[in-house]
Order: C-alpha cells, then sequence, then structure tokens
C-alpha cells in the first residue's frame, strides 16, 4: 500500500504505494504508552518531536512505520488512538482518495499544538 522514498524536503517519507481510495486504513500500530515520569523526560529531549499525546499526563510512542509520515496542513492521512482488547493501536486512514506515488502526510497539530512552521508543507 506503501513504501518508505528519501525525499529532497524532510530525509524520508511514505508514499502510496498503489491509488488509495478515502477511508482506507493505510497501516495501524502498535504503541508503547509512557509513564508520567517518562512522559516528562521524553519532553525534554529531542524525543519529544517523535511522540504522540496519549492522554492529559502521558504520550506514547508509535512503533512502526509510522514515525517517518512528515507533516502537512493539508495531509492526506488521519490518526486515531484506539484500544482494541487491551492493545493499544494507532490507525492510519486516508482522509481523501490519493494517487499512487503521492506522498502521504500526517497533520502533527491533529492532537495537540505543535509548532509546525519548519515542516510545513503545501499540497495545493
Amino acid at each position: 500500500m506503501y513504501q518508505i522514498k528519501n525525499t529532497k524536503e524532510f530525509g524520508r517519507g511514505l508514499y502510496a504505494h498503489n491509488d488509495i481510495k478515502k477511508g482506507t486504513i493505510i497501516m495501524q500500530c502498535e504503541l508503547l504508552v509512557l509513564s508520567q515520569d517518562d512522559t516528562k523526560k521524553v519532553n525534554e529531549t529531542d524525543l519529544k518531536y517523535y511522540v504522540f499525546k496519549y492522554n492529559e499526563n502521558q504520550d506514547c510512542i508509535v512503533l512502526g512505520d509510522a514515525e517517518i509520515f512528515n507533516h502537512s496542513d493539508f495531509a492526506n492521512v488521519s490518526y486515531e488512538l484506539v484500544d482494541y482488547d487491551g492493545r493499544k493501536l494507532m490507525i492510519y486512514t486516508a482522509t481523501s482518495d490519493i494517487s499512487r506515488t503521492a506522498q502521504l502526510f500526517i497533520n502533527y497539530s491533529q492532537d495537540v499544538t505543535v509548532n509546525v512552521t519548519q515542516y510545513a508543507v503545501n499540497l495545493v
């Protein structure tokens, strides 16, 4: 469904390997939920750029290829935290039809406000 490629703008990114229809689940990834103490520690390091908000006091690390999504204010993929039979998952879903070879983007500010100036790319 997707492949990892090097990009001039971002280093690496995820790209559609074939056409993807709106509403298609692109991937689901396991989460490593950090304790409150670990969340505080991680947010004092550069790792803070690689975690997602899990709840008011905890962040989580997404395992797998999802850490390679790049940011756009006009993202074509959204994500949702789910608890499925005790498993903590992040589900990534296409928010529009995506053509083969197009880069897949999420909005880094979807769950918490992030200064995305250095990551911003417009798809329009």
